[in-house]
């Protein structure tokens, strides 16, 4: 038997935790221990609640998740590696050595190789599942190619996160993996490119329904966030597993749509199956921006459709919006403004700042025009770091601020507020001090994330991470 760490730093991002909750099943299936070392980031890039990086490094210690790992002894340290986390990949296992640890460790890789025994290619499932195989003296690299049987998975180690996630309050769930877009701004052209063909698939619906019935039978789910990045882009499959899901879990859900995939039979097929919201990625309303640089696969018209089906179906949705995009000018801001002023169900205006991630269309085309250098690549996330261009910077931080209290405003407000020219007196409020009213809007529209925050981050705060040390 081998004792096994997975080390992991930053918010619940879903899509690499459930991956280590997966590996950490197949590992105990497979006769090991396994265990978590946690470098939680509280304050810092990450943090999508209160991302303030410098009181972070004053708080913590940055390098305790390695200190922690290399304290319990472990034949093996396992790091998961993806579009922006390899400088961090990089110092922990630099910061393992320094605190004496003697074991060997592994690095699941997508691209580039790190200072690690071995280096794992290729689906992480699949690579981490040969490297279980060839314990306990595995090839110094091990390759991978080929999605792996997402049905034929054990279900995730929820254990591995429990001390730190209240999974009674909300579970975030994955029904697959992958989306079929080209958007030059996102992560997921970059996997299905690194991953190879197939990567794109749906779970079986009676295996999802198998997940999320265990999850709420433990934890006593309240309410579940599906993460997949379209949930609605296989209607028939959409209708087979909402009929499941009715019966077998039935508890509120949020998830997220494309307009492309996306009418008035699906918007009432998901709000007769208990879903309270659905997000959309609008991410700017200039449509040669959309088309030309983020390669966004629908129409403005579509987006308009897909909004005006859920306003038909009584379905409340989100808007994804961001800011710094090159070529972005006040006019959008205006335009964008006067759109979502006038939206019946929009819930929230969720704001972005472009991320140049290393190896995507966008951060290509920024690097060759001078806009961004290396060093500027993946710095930073979408809740943190300005990419905008100087001219732009002060209209982006007032309608950055204004778009977050649409909540308060409401349509009629948000549009007073943008022809008045009163955004340009908000470019001056710190986040902070747009955090409280943005809070208060969630609560009086009853927003069921907010409501989650406002449960679960003062025990991350007081408790530095509302998990066990």
């Amino acid at each position: 038997m081998n004792r096994i760490v997975f080390a992991y730093r930053g918010r619940y991002w879903v899509r690499d935790t459930r991956v280590l909750e997966t590996l950490s099943a197949m590992a105990k299936a497979a006769g090991h221990a396994t265990s978590l070392a946690y470098d939680r980031d509280l304050f810092g890039v990450s943090d999508n609640v209160l991302s303030l990086p410098r009181l972070n490094r004053l708080l913590f210690d940055q390098a305790a998740a390695a200190k922690k790992a290399a304290a319990a002894g472990p034949s093996w340290v396992v790091l998961l590696e993806n579009v922006h986390n390899g400088p961090w990949v990089e110092r922990f296992l630099s910061d393992l050595w320094r605190a004496g640890y003697k074991g060997r460790t592994a690095v699941l890789a997508c691209r580039g190789h790190f200072a690690a025994d071995v280096s794992l290619y290729g689906e992480p499932e699949k690579a981490f599942g040969e490297f279980l195989k060839a314990l306990p003296a595995p090839p110094a690299a091990i390759t991978a190619p080929g999605p792996s049987d997402l049905d034929a998975l054990p279900l995730p180690d929820h254990g591995l996160f429990a001390g730190y996630e209240d999974f009674g309050a909300s579970y975030m769930a994955y029904a697959g993996r992958g989306c079929s877009g080209s958007c030059s701004y996102c992560e997921e052209p970059f996997y299905r490119s690194a991953y190879g063909p197939g990567y794109v698939r749906l779970r079986r619906p009676a295996r999802v329904i198998e997940e999320l019935a265990a999850v709420r039978a433990r934890f006593g789910t309240r309410e579940i966030t599906f993460k997949d990045s379209v949930l609605t882009a296989d209607k028939a499959w959409l209708r087979e597993f909402l009929g499941l899901y009715r019966r077998k879990v039935g508890a509120p859900f949020k998830c997220f749509g494309r307009p492309d995939a996306f009418d008035a039979e699906t918007a009432a097929l998901l709000k007769s199956s208990g879903c309270y919201c659905v997000e959309f990625g609008l991410q700017t309303l200039n449509e040669g921006l959309r088309t030309g640089l983020l390669k966004r696969p629908e129409s403005l018209e579509a987006v308009k459709k897909a909004f005006a089906a859920c306003d038909a179906a009584g379905l409340a949705y989100d808007a994804d919006y961001i800011f710094g995009l090159p070529g972005e000018t006040l006019a959008d801001h205006l335009a964008a403004a006067e759109f979502f002023s006038g939206l019946k169900l929009l819930n929230r205006i969720k704001c972005h700042n472009l991320v140049y991630y290393r190896g995507l269309p966008i951060a290509d085309y920024a690097v060759r025009e001078g806009m961004a250098g290396e060093a500027a690549l993946a710095r930073g996330d979408f809740f943190s770091g300005d990419r905008a261009a100087p001219a732009m910077r002060g209209p982006d931080a007032g309608f950055r601020n204004l778009f977050k209290l649409y909540g308060l405003l409401g349509g009629r407000g948000l549009a007073f507020a943008a022809r008045s020219g009163l955004w340009k007196a908000l470019r001056f409020l710190p986040g902070a001090a747009v955090k409280p009213p943005e809070l208060l809007a969630g609560l009086l529209r009853r927003d069921r994330r907010f409501f989650y925050y406002l449960r679960a981050y003062p025990g991350k705060v007081f408790r530095r991470g509302g998990g066990p040390d």
